[in-house]
């Protein structure tokens, strides 16, 4: 029997609809039974009987929650991504009341790698402000991927070619450390809470506030904040541009 649930608004219903005819779909790539995923879930400390999957997965359940679609993700190995988003699957997806865009865009908008769907000048540019603290963090982990690469030694290395890789290294890594160091105090100074930093890196917090505050203790730089979300983005743009290149499609 369906589950008695009350009114919900069409295009709320048309969603968990799609969800769920995502996660039937992923669900049978991985091989796995309606009763496989829920005890899978049950072992997860998420409490979805059989029923209520195959209500979901057949559209008579009207509504899913964020926290189910995040559970049901990670038991089928899935990014959450493509259980919200129909991408590679339709044409166009009502990601809002009477806005139908492409898949891909919605994805773009909900990973804040792209503007709000139909927004108007005053909602790009308010998305822009708080998707900048997105673009810090993505600058963040490129620059400590950078930092880790310095040291990478390839099969085949001479020792003398090792010793230079490291005394390269050891130049390169001062100038990166340097720039996470400005990211972090830029992310401080909105007043948000910079990434976390592994063992070998803890000492660029050295002088900063305790991590385990939000709001930081410091006054903001506007300069220099504004200096780092502009290096930050134009070190995305051309990362995607060279990807782009890479695939053959259309630069920024």
């Amino acid at each position: 029997m369906p589950e008695q649930q009350s009114a919900v608004p069409p295009w709320a219903e048309a969603l968990a609809a799609a969800v769920g005819r995502r996660v039937a779909h992923y669900r049978n790539r991985r091989g796995l039974t309606a009763q496989q995923l829920s005890d899978a879930l049950r072992e997860l400390g998420v409490d979805l009987k059989r029923t209520v999957i195959g209500n979901l997965e057949s559209g008579y359940r009207r509504t899913v929650s964020l926290s189910e679609i995040l559970a049901i993700a990670y038991v089928l190995g899935v990014p959450p991504l493509l259980l919200m988003t129909p991408v590679g699957e339709e044409a166009a997806f009502g990601v809002l009341p009477d806005v139908d865009v492409d898949p891909w865009d919605a994805a773009r908008w909900i990973t804040g790698e792209g503007p709000p769907p139909n927004g108007d000048a005053d909602a790009i540019e308010l998305w822009r402000r708080h998707v900048d603290l997105l673009t810090l963090y993505r600058e963040h982990q490129a620059k400590e991927d950078e930092w880790r690469r310095q040291t990478r030694i390839t099969e085949g290395m001479s020792a003398e070619e090792v010793d230079r890789l490291f005394e390269r290294a050891l130049t390169r890594r001062r100038e990166i450390e340097d720039s996470l160091r400005l990211i972090r105090r830029a992310i401080r100074g909105r007043g948000d809470l910079p990434p976390a930093l592994s063992p070998e890196l803890a000492h660029l917090d050295d002088d900063e506030p305790s991590p385990r505050l939000r709001r930081a203790a410091v006054a903001p730089n506007t300069a220099t904040d504004e200096a780092a979300v502009d290096e930050a983005r134009r070190r995305l743009r051309e990362r995607r541009n060279a990807r782009a290149d890479q695939e053959g499609t259309p630069s920024e």
